[in-house]
Order: structure tokens, then C-alpha cells, then sequence
């Protein structure tokens, strides 16, 4: 798994001397195994942000132009072929020494002074894909540079990793090493863990509840214009199931600090709507699913009705990769009146899937039973980053706090929206949080050392765990 630094940062108020590297030690020798620390600006090294003034054709091919590139403190003559090269525009400037991949392929090379068609050439304007943008910053056809002109902030010689905000650290964690703990599958989980180590508090995850207009008491004023009913045939298989519907929805691509974190830990941004459900899946580890809220009701009604059963033998769905798949009456599913829409836990069905004439959504928050996720994905090949913390086993209290987060981002990104229903939450499960009685003896036993009473119970109070001592013991909640 993908961890943002930065994202990490925002749940632990830590220290500017604390580096990632330090941080990622401590992680390791204490919960999980962090096998790598990446820069994300690496690629970016040297590459700053110049100014063309100046741009002619070039004597000898009629693809190329002689440009001339302001770097903050010198002019220097440029030779290059991009299609959308204007003399005032802001590029990502490449001088003799960085590296660059030429043309986006291949390994980085070192940039040289050199000669283009008999003209010379101090440098480069840079494509996204030449500096490792590609993914981030697409190419709108072939010979596109990148045009640095729209960006905030950004000032002729300023590193370009710097006005792009690039400037976090990601670390690559082990997935084996947190088998165990479902906790740990998401920033606030590992930062609660962070925050232990440096003896910091923690950040309070706790989003606005929801109602129609965006805040207000969770169940208390909600929208009336749809009905959302649950129906939960098996209970054991679904402990929780929470959805609501929003209305006012406008399907556009993410703003810039969403796709970033998302770019960070590996994930392609697609648009804001299933953006928002990666990003609160990757923040708290309780991943969601979002439905077309038209293509789930029938005509003109304005009740949904939504069941989580088991398969039909033989019963086919059509998944969000394109695969068909032949269910089993041991696979789980979420179905309307007519069809399965979703298979529980593991991915999506095409038939309610959001696109770009979606207005109206559902919301999907759900727990479910960790064995049937893990059979259903295997049999059917279809691991996904939700199945693999659902065959954690997670803690069914975070549907609402991801359903909350999810409502609370898709009223900031679209000002239009508004919670339209109630929010439906069939909850069937019960966790015990103790106490666990834990004797002194045992502990310092199994530990190795005889650790210092106080110490012990700081520990596990910045952990979240509530301590009453009790003779030759302490009563763990």
C-alpha cells in the first residue's frame, strides 16, 4: 500500500525536523514494514519554470521553432517542436545538466548544449511525459509542451515540483506486514499510530453529520424526495448497510488537491463523483460504492429499494472492468427489484454506473463478512483494493464516518447538491470493547521487560484505549 506523507501530516501536527525517512523507521520498527520512502518531485529535479519571450520559425525544418527562454536570470536560445509553443506563455524548462526522458520513453538522459537542424540549443521545453507528468498532466496530442501559464504562483526560475506542489514523500508499506490489523488500511489509521510514537495528539475524524442541507443532526433533517429502504436478507454476511442519495450533481474532473492525493498513492483520478470514494477509502480504509440513482428506480417513483441477497445459481452480472461473470448462490450482491447491481464488497455492476449525464447518486457505506469477500473475489479473479480490506474484517462504526466524509467532500465540490432522502442504515452487529482484564506479569513476560506502569498505559491511552487499574491488573476498554 501507498501512503502520502503529507496526508499523514494532516491528522498529526508533527514537528518540521521530522523527515519522512524518520518517520518511516519508526513505523517500521514498531507496526508495519515500510520497504520504501519516494520523493514524488524526483523526476522533477532541476526542471524549472521558464518564460518564452520569443518565438520564430526555425531556417531549415518547418516543424521546429527557435525560441528564446527566460530562466530568471539569463535569455537563452531553445529549439523546439511543440505544437502550442507562444511567445508570453510560462513552460517546465529543462537546462543543460537535468535529465529528462526524450519524448516520454526510455531511461532519463542528461540534457547537453547541442545542435537541432544547424541551430543550437541550451536546453529544453518540456513535455509532461519528458519530466514523469504524463499521468497527471495527459498530453492533448502528440507535440503538446507543458503550458505552466494557468498555475498559481507560478514565478519564472521557481522549481517546478515546488509551484505544482509536489513536494511529498510516499511511503510503500508492506500489505503482508498489517495483515492483521484493518486498522491500519487507511492515513487516519496509520496516523493514529504516528501519533503514538511522537506522543502528539490526534486529529478528531469527525465529519459533519449529514442532512439536506449539508449539516444539521444526523437523521434529523434529511431530504424527502427519494426513500432509500434496505433490505439486508443476510444479516451475518452484511452486518451494516448505510446509503443516501444526493441530487444536484455535476460529473467534472476533480480539483487539483484531490488528484494529487490520489496521484500519490497510485490511483488514476477518473472524475469527482468516484474520486471522492477512493479518497475516503484510502483516508479512513473503509472503501465505498457509488450507483446512477436513475438507473436503480423505476420510472417517475420515488422509492428505492435496495437488497443485499445472496446470488441466484447461474445468476450473471456485468462488472465495472468489462468482465461477465457467472455467480453462485455463495456470492453476495446488491440488487434492485429487477437485477444485481454490484457485487458486495469486490466491485461494481456497469448497469448503475455513473457517468457524465449522472445528476442524481446513491451513496454506498457498507460492512461485510470478510470470508465470502475474500471467496467471491478469488473465484472470480477480481481483487480490488475494496476487497482486500474487506477480507480484513473491518469495524462496521466507520460506514457512517466514510458516509459522512463522502457527503461532506460532494457538497464542497458541487455547491448544487443536496442531500434528497433519508439516510438508510440497516445495522445488524455488535462489538464487544472489553474490558480486557491484562495482569502486569503477563505483560512484562511476554514482552521481555519489566516496562514502567505509567509508560504502559500512555501507550495504549494515545492508541485510543481507555485504562483502569486494578490491583495486579489493568482493565483495557
Amino acid at each position: 500500500m501507498l501512503v502520502s506523507f503529507n496526508w499523514l501530516k494532516q491528522f498529526v501536527n508533527l514537528p518540521d525536523s521530522v523527515t519522512a525517512e524518520e518517520v518511516a523507521h519508526k513505523l517500521t520498527m514498531s507496526s508495519v514494514e515500510v520497504e520504501g520512502v519516494k520523493k514524488m518531485g524526483e523526476s522533477l529535479n532541476g526542471i524549472i519554470v521558464g518564460k518564452v519571450k520569443k518565438v520564430d520559425k526555425h531556417p531549415d525544418a518547418d516543424r521546429l521553432k527557435v525560441c528564446v527562454v527566460y530562466d530568471g536570470q539569463n535569455d537563452l536560445q531553445v529549439v523546439c517542436g511543440g505544437s502550442n509553443v507562444k511567445e508570453g506563455m510560462l513552460c517546465a524548462f529543462a537546462p543543460i545538466g537535468t535529465k529528462v526522458c526524450w519524448h516520454g520513453e526510455g531511461e532519463p538522459v542528461v540534457l547537453e548544449k547541442t545542435k537541432i537542424r544547424g541551430v543550437e540549443s541550451y536546453g529544453m521545453i518540456c513535455q509532461s511525459t519528458e519530466i514523469g507528468l504524463g499521468e497527471m498532466f495527459p498530453l492533448k496530442d502528440e507535440k503538446e509542451i507543458f503550458n505552466l501559464s494557468a498555475v498559481a504562483g507560478a514565478k519564472v526560475g521557481s522549481p517546478v515540483a515546488e509551484v505544482l506542489k509536489l513536494d511529498d514523500a510516499v511511503f510503500e508499506i508492506d500489505n503482508k506486514s498489517m495483515t492483521n490489523r484493518p486498522d491500519l488500511w487507511g492515513h487516519y489509521g496509520l496516523a493514529r499510530e504516528v501519533a503514538a510514537l511522537y506522543n502528539k495528539k490526534l486529529v478528531e475524524y469527525n465529519p459533519p453529520e449529514i442532512s439536506a442541507r449539508g449539516g444539521s443532526a444526523f437523521g434529523g433533517k434529511e431530504g424527502k424526495e427519494i426513500k432509500i429502504k434496505i433490505k439486508v436478507e443476510d444479516k451475518k454476511l452484511c452486518p451494516r448497510y448505510m446509503a443516501v442519495a444526493i441530487a444536484g450533481i455535476e460529473i467534472k474532473s476533480s480539483p487539483d488537491w484531490l488528484q494529487k492525493k490520489l496521484f500519490a498513492v497510485g490511483l488514476r483520478p477518473i472524475n469527482n463523483i468516484v474520486d471522492i470514494t477512493d479518497y475516503v477509502m484510502y483516508e479512513l480504509g473503509q472503501p465505498m460504492h457509488v450507483f446512477d440513482y436513475s438507473k436503480l428506480v423505476a420510472y417517475n417513483s420515488k422509492l428505492t429499494n435496495i437488497s443485499v441477497r445472496r446470488a441466484s445459481a447461474g445468476e450473471v452480472i456485468k462488472t465495472l472492468d468489462g468482465g461477465e461473470h457467472k455467480l453462485d448462490e455463495l456470492d453476495l450482491v446488491i440488487a434492485n427489484r429487477e437485477k444485481a447491481i454490484a457485487l458486495a464488497g469486490v466491485m461494481g455492476g456497469d448497469n448503475s454506473e455513473i457517468n457524465n449525464e449522472t445528476k442524481t447518486i446513491i451513496f454506498e457505506s457498507a460492512n461485510f463478512e470478510p470470508v465470502g469477500v475474500r471467496r467471491t473475489a478469488l473465484r472470480l479473479g477480481l481483487r480490488s483494493d475494496s476487497s482486500a480490506r474487506f477480507e480484513k474484517s473491518l469495524d462496521p462504526n466507520n460506514c457512517e464516518l466514510a458516509l459522512r466524509r463522502a457527503v461532506q467532500i460532494t457538497l464542497e465540490l458541487c455547491p448544487q447538491a443536496k442531500v434528497v432522502s433519508n439516510v438508510a442504515d440497516e445495522s445488524n452487529f455488535s462489538l464487544p470493547t472489553g474490558p480486557i482484564e491484562l495482569n502486569w506479569q503477563f505483560l512484562w513476560r511476554k514482552v521481555g521487560m519489566e516496562l514502567d506502569k505509567k509508560i504502559v498505559i500512555k501507550i495504549l491511552n494515545s492508541l485510543g484505549f481507555t485504562i483502569k487499574e486494578k490491583k495486579e491488573d489493568m482493565l483495557v476498554t
